[in-house]
């Protein structure tokens, strides 16, 4: 008896949660309950007040149907370009995305002032043309991802949606460990946006900041060089994003996520080491600029002249680290709700 128990209370959590993930975030606990009180109640009018065994949940969670039809009914399907299931998280990247492409442009647009540069009405033209160029292709990036989501996801759920589906292969409910925190990509994406914006808009702004008569910075990139770069260094940038996004949507870890995260970051180590290990990025005149401002480096001048080889190193390591603690992570979590 208490073996059917456990198993009734097993299978009812993994077929609610396997309904409630196809919802929006917002009213997922109503309908959590709603259905589990409705399961319930099925399940006692069949056991005609008796103990329900494992063969009545059976039978009521198949007149239910499969989870993503009985998803259906508590959200309006039609054809959307994003429909319901993905729009709450479109939405949320959206602002994430804007919101950070604002504060960056604007941030940058006050460091440049100050450093000298356009002032005035003029200043504010450029930030404002800025802001509407960057604020399109935002809002033209994030759309297009989802909306191709939204497209093949639609196309493999027209594959599978006459399939029979099965009781016994309902996914568990998967703990909190192995639940991706929002805060991560979250952050991820606002990173991404606004080192994007950095080499995008104001790549006059990285360099050595010094002290010398006000602020004055050395560049560290060659203007000429570092423009031809950028096509390769946003593919990069972008692959970052959609991999940030992934983990959002996701939302665990899981074997697809895995894939997706191995793929963007070896994708994005051989964009970045096509554009660092090029010496020619560079300022060539670094150490001179640097010298003139107060700054010399004798014995250290040969970390500039490897500095792409430092660069590529760096990001070699931070993109092995991430690689392998995704694939160690769902290698340990792999059986939670995949």
């Amino acid at each position: 008896m208490k073996d059917d128990q456990s198993y009734i209370a097993e299978m009812t959590g993994r077929y609610i949660w396997a309904v409630v993930k196809h919802l929006p975030a917002k009213g997922r606990s109503d309908i959590e309950t709603e259905l589990r009180g409705l399961i319930e109640d099925m399940l006692a009018e069949r056991a005609g007040g008796g103990q329900p065994s494992p063969k009545d949940l059976d039978v009521v969670l198949a007149e239910l149907g499969a989870p993503y039809d009985l998803a259906q009914k508590y959200i309006a399907q039609d054809r959307y370009l994003i429909g319901p299931q993905l729009f709450p998280k479109y939405w949320l990247v959206l602002r994430i995305v804007l919101a950070a492409e604002i504060a960056g442009l604007t941030l940058a647009a006050i460091l440049t002032a100050v450093l000298g540069g356009t002032a005035g009405i003029g200043a504010f033209a450029e930030w404002l043309a800025n802001l509407c160029v960057g604020t399109a292709v935002a809002f033209g990036f994030v759309t297009l991802f989802f909306a191709l989501a939204e497209r093949q996801g639609g196309r493999l759920r027209r594959q599978l949606i006459h399939q029979d589906w099965k009781l016994s292969e309902l996914p568990p409910v998967p703990p909190g460990k192995s639940r991706i925190p929002r805060a991560g990509p979250i952050a991820g994406i606002i990173f991404t946006v606004l080192v994007m914006i950095l080499f995008g808009w104001f790549p006059g702004l990285l360099g050595a900041w010094l002290p010398h008569d006000g602020w004055r910075v050395v560049p560290i990139f060659d203007a000429a060089v570092l423009n031809a770069r950028l096509p390769l260094l946003f593919l990069s940038f972008t692959l970052g994003l959609v991999q940030e996004i992934a983990e959002l949507m996701e939302g665990r870890y899981t074997l697809r996520l895995m894939w997706v995260t191995l793929g963007t970051d070896a994708a994005s180590l051989l964009l970045s080491a096509a554009v660092f290990l090029d010496g020619r990025i560079f300022n060539p005149h670094m150490t001179q600029d640097l010298a003139a401002a107060g700054i010399h480096l004798n014995e250290a001048g040969w970390v500039l002249q490897h500095f792409g080889a430092f660069l590529v190193a760096i990001i070699l390591f931070a993109f092995v680290l991430e690689m392998a603690t995704s694939l160690w992570r769902t290698l340990r979590y792999r059986d939670a709700g995949q």
